[in-house]
């Protein structure tokens, strides 16, 4: 009688320490689904245009007030961009932009790439456009909000990053590439 006590204590105990530490594993990997679902579309901020400033922290609070801000304006705008695609075309967008990036593709360059991979028809050009531009004009206004809150010198590093960015998108690579592929065509 002893012995199958025991047995039982021991399985009601190895049940009761198992059970929660698996709630706990399910929970934990539903989370991190939910977050790697929500980071793409999560980052409002131009992140690489405000690296290497010494931000205050006044700076950093006012910038997550932005970030709160426009967060929704953002996501709709982008969901906007996401409604006008099929399920095929979003996998070729996917795969065409993650071998951008292995290519080292600057992203204007990785974009062109994007927009001639998806083959969208006119329809979808027209309803694309449109729809890009409320995009930009979104971040427009992120970054004459970021803009307003810094110093003038982390302004002028901000500019020259823009600066040099639009540079590497329109400089001699893309331009030389983009030339020659208008000739081709």
């Amino acid at each position: 009688m002893f012995k199958k006590l025991s047995v039982v204590l021991v399985a009601v105990l190895v049940l009761a320490i198992a059970v929660p530490v698996m709630a706990q594993e399910k929970a934990k990997g539903k989370r991190k689904q939910a977050g790697e679902k929500a980071r793409p579309q999560a980052q409002v901020l131009p992140k690489a245009l405000l690296e290497g400033l010494e931000l205050t922290d006044k700076q950093k609070a006012t910038l997550e007030e932005i970030a709160k801000e426009m967060k929704v304006p953002m996501m709709e705008a982008r969901k906007a961009v996401d409604g006008l695609l099929t399920d095929e075309q979003k996998e070729i967008r996917k795969a065409t932009m993650a071998k951008a990036k292995e290519e080292g593709k600057k992203p204007q360059e990785a974009q062109k790439a994007v927009d001639e991979a998806l083959k969208l028809t006119p329809e979808q050009q027209e309803k694309m456009a449109k729809a890009k531009e409320k995009v930009a004009e979104v971040q427009k206004q992120i970054r004459d909000k970021v803009i307003e809150i810094l110093t003038p010198e982390q302004r002028k590093i901000v500019e020259e990053k823009m600066k040099k960015a639009r540079g590497k998108g329109e400089g001699e690579k893309k331009g030389r590439g983009g030339k020659a592929k208008k000739s081709e065509q």
